[in-house]
């Protein structure tokens, strides 16, 4: 377990960590004490997922001679056709049309984690998989619950007020945290998890019977047209 203090008298802590401290992080203290095929379980914070320099896209506040340059090392291309934009037909669209294309021309997003992760892999003879947690879903992340757990046990054993006493408290109840307690954890993620598979599947079958009562209702309606007809 590690504990990394901020130094900010104001405002929130994320504003001090960043891609560079978070890489540190992860090569000195987390992967060298990772089983070989162990799992990164990781939340959406900017830090954690930042994308490659290939991947990046070009800024909306950027001028257009920046953008043109941009699509023209992407190798912009004519939608639907293999044929490549070129510096003086990209000089003659507005900017707002430039974004567009640029939008379109944007490659497939990378992120670093994953080459850092891949790299350690090969250089230590590991198999370290990442797995990214959903957004704002604490039910479906076992990690939010025992976040969850920690603070509540901090909150009601603070009788000091004092930063070495949250951080004292937080390792004795860091310690507490067994694998049975995390198994429980998962197991409550996991049925959450069922529970919303179930609610989905009930949904798609309403959905599919609502459609054949309205094929019905059509074929009745058919049915007494033609009859009129007649």
């Amino acid at each position: 377990f590690c504990m990394w203090k901020g130094t900010l008298k104001k405002g929130d802590y994320h504003t001090e960590m960043n891609e560079e401290v978070f890489m540190k992080w992860l090569h000195e203290h987390f992967l060298p004490n990772i089983e070989q095929n162990g799992v990164l379980i990781m939340d959406r914070a900017t830090y954690h997922l930042q994308l490659t320099d290939e991947s990046i896209g070009v800024a909306s506040n950027k001028k257009k001679d920046v953008i043109i340059n941009w699509l023209l090392d992407k190798q912009a291309k004519h939608p639907g056709t293999n044929t490549l934009y070129t510096a003086e037909e990209l000089s003659q669209y507005p900017k707002a049309y430039l974004l567009t294309i640029a939008k379109d021309s944007r490659p497939q997003k990378k992120y670093k984690i994953y080459e850092w992760i891949e790299a350690w892999n090969a250089s230590h003879n590991t198999n370290i998989c990442i797995n990214v947690s959903p957004i704002a879903h604490p039910q479906l992340n076992p990690i939010e619950m025992m976040w969850n757990f920690i603070k509540r046990y901090v909150s009601d054993n603070n009788h000091e007020y004092k930063m070495q006493a949250i951080k004292d408290l937080t390792l004795q109840c860091v310690q507490q945290l067994g694998a049975e307690v995390w198994a429980k954890a998962c197991d409550k993620s996991h049925a959450f998890a069922l529970q919303c598979y179930e609610a989905d599947q009930l949904l798609l079958a309403n959905d599919e019977d609502e459609a054949e009562i309205a094929d019905i209702d059509d074929n009745h309606a058919s049915d007494e047209d033609d009859v009129a007809f007649l």
